[in-house]
């Protein structure tokens, strides 16, 4: 088994590039992780969904406290978390120098042909962290809105006027969910304590 030595990862359900880290999250220093080259289909797959891995692969990287692994198609690279189920329960992204080091390690690598199953879908968020956290936040609060609030949030949004409650209702969560230029100002708009 190959290993990579001294990096920071950040483990999470959801994947977050490293430039969408918080100064409070849970960023670890690890000493030595395993490391494995794959096929960008597999990595593609398992990016993008929760696996199980073979008995093989989990008994080489087991560790009783936190059983990781890298895997890398040599252009990319995530980590891996499992729990004694063989199943993937967490991933993280790399820092700019943890990520170089191990993109020209894997380029000596052989390629492993790892086995897995799919176990179900990884959600996948296209949006920074800030920006889904506060859509999320007015989605799930826009309908406690009184009708005046609501009215003058469209008007400010559309610089028009409409009556039918549930039309700018309508519009106003498509917006949030379109365009994030309106969707900061909503928020602004709608500091959190006023909801």
């Amino acid at each position: 088994m190959n290993y990579i030595y001294n990096i920071y990862l950040n483990f999470n359900k959801e994947y977050y590039d490293f430039y969408d880290w918080y100064d409070t999250d849970n960023i670890i220093q690890i000493s030595k992780i395993p490391i494995i080259r794959i096929d960008t289909n597999s990595f593609i797959e398992i990016i993008s969904n929760n696996i199980k891995i073979d008995n093989i692969l989990f008994k080489s990287i087991y560790n009783k406290n936190n059983t990781y692994l890298i895997i890398t198609d040599t252009r990319n690279s995530i980590a891996l978390k499992f729990n004694n189920n063989k199943e993937s329960t967490m991933i993280s992204s790399f820092n700019i120098e943890d990520e170089y080091q191990i993109l020209n390690k894997s380029k000596k690598l052989k390629l492993y042909n790892i086995k897995y199953e799919i176990l179900s879908k990884r959600q996948y968020i296209y949006e920074t962290r800030d920006t889904y956290t506060k859509n999320k936040y007015l989605l799930n609060n826009i309908n406690k809105l009184s009708y005046d609030t609501l009215k003058y949030i469209y008007y400010e949004c559309f610089n028009k006027e409409e009556k039918i409650y549930n039309k700018m209702l309508k519009e106003i969560k498509n917006t949030i969910l379109n365009n994030n230029i309106i969707s900061n100002k909503i928020y602004d708009i709608l500091n959190p304590i006023s909801l």
